[in-house]
């Protein structure tokens, strides 16, 4: 589980900002730890920026080595005024055994130094400990176990992490997990639109086909949150050369007992959405996982949002602890998270900032009452300036 995660010159966060999934300042081993987040803005305050940080720090750690040549830049952008200062990014994470907290400085698209701390929980004084420490393309520190990343040649563009995870240590393998695990719609370049081509389709649908589990789980949520779909089904045929394509098929049923198949095609905005991102929820849940979305409400309706939040907040559906750190514009949202799981973005002269609702100060927030009334008339902030 994620604990926080924050970062410094990134994008439109000149001066740095810090995501804490804690709830108010715990003592070690009693960690009360939300499984949800919530962060608000208004249009261009930096919301998705903030998604940028869990999605890039899993890109790094577990794909950068498999996926960038040797020779690309690390994609990322400081901010445009501190082009010549490097990008700091930061971690702090739990496993089954270790609170770990990972740090990161690039600059001109390629590594300054990685470190990796630890703290374990079994010692009677839990303190964080380094456990390697790299400094461009060398190794400069790690504590025994660990003395095999020496003998390898590190790339400036990839992290030690997926670079030992690729010549098959499995030293990483917890800490490389918790990475591989955050699940997003973001990139470098921001949010991934859903793309309706019919190769897109069809591997989004092949994707269903392989898993009865996801299926299920994305069918029964679309035709109680769709008044016409009364079935999904998968069809597959072959196409002009001999590949075989997978589509959804939709089932509509009148008040007359009349019954059509429709294409994906002809379905609402807020279906077709459903339909592509579900696969998304259902695997983080399965595996633990995290999930980042950006605009995660696009095209559905205010009621729909607890409703899918509450997969992740009930621990009855909710069995392996993951959790989903979403942007929304929907203002009601707020009085479901409350001031412990909401985050603020704004921006004064392009220099975005977050803060949580709890840090805001005085009693204009208290848990017995509504946040909603002091958002629309901009007494917390977050809101557009028209």
């Amino acid at each position: 589980m994620i604990l926080d995660f924050g970062a410094y010159n990134f994008y439109s966060f000149k001066e740095g900002v810090t995501i804490s999934f804690e709830k108010g300042k715990k003592k070690q081993k009693n960690y009360e730890i939300s499984k949800l987040l919530g962060i608000k803005g208004a249009n261009g305050s930096g919301k998705t920026h903030v998604a940028k940080i869990p999605c890039f720090l899993s890109f790094f750690c577990s794909e950068s080595f498999s996926i960038l040549k040797p020779e690309a830049p690390i994609p990322y952008q400081p901010h445009f005024s501190k082009k010549n200062e490097p990008t700091e990014l930061f971690i702090r994470f739990l496993t089954s055994k270790y609170e770990y907290e990972y740090t990161l400085s690039v600059f001109n698209g390629v590594v300054n130094s990685e470190v990796l701390r630890r703290k374990d929980f079994t010692s009677e004084r839990p303190r964080y400990m380094k456990v390697v420490e790299r400094k461009f393309d060398t190794i400069e520190k790690c504590i025994a176990g660990f003395d095999s990343l020496k003998n390898i040649s590190l790339r400036s563009n990839a992290s030690f992490i997926c670079t030992a995870r690729q010549h098959q240590f499995n030293f990483v393998d917890d800490v490389y997990d918790v990475f591989r695990k955050i699940i997003g719609n973001v990139s470098v370049g921001g949010h991934q639109l859903i793309e309706r081509s019919e190769l897109s389709l069809s591997q989004m649908t092949q994707l269903y086909n392989d898993s009865s589990d996801e299926f299920n789980f994305a069918k029964n949520i679309i035709i109680n949150a769709d008044l016409g779909v009364d079935d999904i089904t998968i069809d597959s045929y072959q196409d002009s050369k001999g590949d075989t394509k997978y589509t959804p098929l939709f089932h509509l049923k009148s008040s007359d007992g009349t019954k059509e198949v429709m294409p994906f095609s002809t379905q609402s905005s807020g279906t077709q959405a459903l339909f592509y991102e579900l696969y998304r929820y259902h695997t983080a849940l399965k595996i633990g996982g995290v999930l980042v979305l950006d605009e995660f409400d696009l095209y559905l309706h205010p009621e729909i949002t607890p409703f899918l939040l509450d997969y992740f907040e009930n621990e009855n559906k909710n069995t392996c602890t993951a959790q989903i750190l979403f942007v929304t514009h929907n203002d009601r949202i707020l009085d479901y998270l409350g001031k412990y799981r909401s985050y603020l973005v704004a921006k004064d002269f392009n220099e975005s900032y977050a803060y949580r609702l709890d840090e805001i100060p005085g009693d204009l927030l208290r848990n017995d009452r509504s946040i909603l009334p002091a958002y629309k008339t901009g007494r917390i902030g977050g809101i557009p300036k028209l």
